[in-house]
């Protein structure tokens, strides 16, 4: 069994840069956000969502995933209690510097505007603690999520951090994103697996 995480400027190595991540938001339209050393999921006003992508090539495309788990440094930006979601982006690969609401490259469409949402959240329900790490996974989705980009790279194209509206007042909040100077406190993977044929069994049976 083998445990990779994966933090720019930290692991695999120093030289790992494999996140990137944006801000995008209703009100903002076809403003790109990504100026910061945060992003800033949940409601200002309107609502905003976190776009991540994370390079996963060093695991091998036959490992069979056990667990997996992405961590956030929330950072002096805590005002509410919803809860945070993730789902994968179903279509289109977003570009770090040009992603919007409406637009997933500065040019193009997104099917739906706010980062194509997959049908099915990989988790819901996390608390967002102030000055502290929120932690999802692991479990059932996350992991299924993790193993599909993993034993086909071709469909990783990141996914969508996101508040829902249960919270009085509606939260918003400010993550570290993977361009903190800080490197500590940029956002982290762990993904633990074991060598496996997966992939030809899947081929197999499907």
């Amino acid at each position: 069994m083998t445990v990779a995480t994966f933090q720019n400027g930290v692991s695999p190595d120093a030289g790992y840069a494999g996140w990137i991540d944006s801000s995008i938001g209703y009100n903002d339209n076809d403003a790109p956000q990504d100026t910061w050393d945060r992003v800033f999921p949940g409601w200002y006003v309107t609502e905003k969502r976190a776009l991540f992508r994370i390079d996963l090539s060093s695991i091998p495309t036959n490992a069979v995933v056990t667990a997996a788990t992405f961590s956030f440094l929330e950072a002096n930006y805590n005002d509410g209690t919803d809860k945070a979601w993730l789902h994968a982006i179903a279509a289109h690969q977003f570009v770090e510097n040009s992603a919007t609401w409406n637009k997933y490259d500065g040019s193009n469409a997104w099917t739906t505007p706010g980062g194509d949402l997959a049908a099915s959240a990989a988790q819901t329900g996390v608390t967002v603690p102030a000055d502290d790490w929120a932690v999802f996974g692991s479990g059932g989705e996350l992991n299924a999520l993790v193993q599909q980009w993993i034993s086909y790279p071709a469909t990783n194209l990141g996914f969508v951090l996101g508040c829902d509206a249960s919270g009085s007042p509606r939260g918003r909040y400010g993550v570290c994103s993977s361009e903190r100077a800080t490197l500590a406190h940029r956002p982290k993977a762990a993904i633990t697996y074991t060598a496996g044929i997966l992939p030809f069994i899947m081929q197999m049976v499907g």
